[in-house]
This record gives structure tokens, C-alpha cells and sequence, in this order.
């Protein structure tokens, strides 16, 4: 929820929600979903927007799932929160207070949350490796267009090895 993003980082609460939303949507899409896998993802969705998500599933969303789609905001927005597109052009937000940050200071803050992101992805999806039999929707697949989680074992007959033979996933990389 826009609370708990504005309370948990440094985002001030005059931001507005237009500019936090989008990104929000991104994240749960790019990250969660694959985390998740879509069959996980839109149950979880339906009952939290039907108002009945509650027990396991409550606990992946509010110990797992938010603190992992927090710090992917928060590596996502940097971009939505320094520019403003208008009808007529791009600009970047200032203020008396402030000023702009460049592209260095820009990529400072992306590398700067990047491994929260990364450290709270994987921690989600140790989470519902070790729980997966309290989250039977994890690794189930019905349909060519459903992303898998990121954990199902792949059926095809490509298999691909990151260099070193270190046996990470290509979702380590991210």
C-alpha cells in the first residue's frame, strides 16, 4: 500500500501517489510475479482485493512479499521520482530545498538499493521453497501464457549455465 511504502524508505509523504503507483504495478509484475509464479500471484490478488487474505497466505504477503516489493520500488522509481513528463516536454524536478541529482548520484541510488531488492527476492523465495506445501498454486503451471515461479524446474530441453558452473539462476543476476 502507498502507508507502508511511505513509511519503510525514505520516499517524504508530500510525494504523490500518481508518481509511486505505476511503479508499484511494474514491480509486483517484474518481480513478485516471477517470484511468485501467476497462479500464486493473482490468488493472492484476488483475496486481497476480495478483503479475505488471511493465515499463510497473510503471512507471505505482509512478512515476504512487501518488504521484497518495497526495496524493488525503491530500485524502480528512482527515474518517476527525478523527471516530470508534461505535454510539451521532460524536465527534472527541483525545488528551493533541492536540487537534481546527475546521472552519477542516479546510479548510486540504484546500486544502492539493488541488493535490498535482491536480498529480500531471494528471502521471499526461500520462504515458499521451504513453505511450498502451504502455497500449493508455487510451482504450478496450466497455461503456456502463466509465468512460472522462479524456482519451478524447467520441462524444456534448453538448460543455460551461468559462467563458473556456479548453479545460480539467471533471477540471480537481476
Amino acid at each position: 500500500s502507498e502507508k507502508y511504502i511511505k513509511n519503510n524508505n525514505p520516499i517524504d509523504n508530500n510525494v504523490d501517489v500518481k508518481k509511486i503507483l505505476p511503479e508499484v504495478w511494474y514491480c509486483q509484475k517484474e518481480y513478485i510475479e516471477r517470484s511468485l509464479g501467476t497462479l500464486l500471484y493473482e490468488d493472492l490478488i484476488a483475496k486481497v482485493i476480495a478483503g479475505t487474505i488471511a493465515g499463510n497466505d497473510l503471512t507471505l504477503v505482509e512478512k515476504y512479499i512487501s518488504p521484497a516489493l518495497l526495496w524493488a520500488v525503491m530500485n524502480e522509481i528512482q527515474v518517476s521520482l527525478t523527471y516530470n513528463y508534461r505535454n510539451k516536454s521532460v524536465g527534472k524536478n527541483s525545488s528551493d530545498n533541492s536540487t537534481p541529482v546527475d546521472y552519477v548520484e542516479h546510479r548510486y541510488l540504484k546500486d544502492f538499493y539493488k541488493p535490498r531488492m535482491v536480498a529480500f527476492s531471494q528471502r521471499l523465495e526461500k520462504y515458499l521453497l521451504a513453505n511450498s506445501t502451504l502455497f500449493p498454486l508455487y510451482m504450478d503451471v496450466n497455461d503456456i501464457d502463466e509465468i512460472p515461479s522462479s524456482n519451478t524446474p524447467a520441462t524444456g530441453g534448453i538448460s543455460v549455465y551461468l559462467s563458473g558452473g556456479t548453479g545460480r539462476s539467471c533471477n540471480d543476476i537481476y
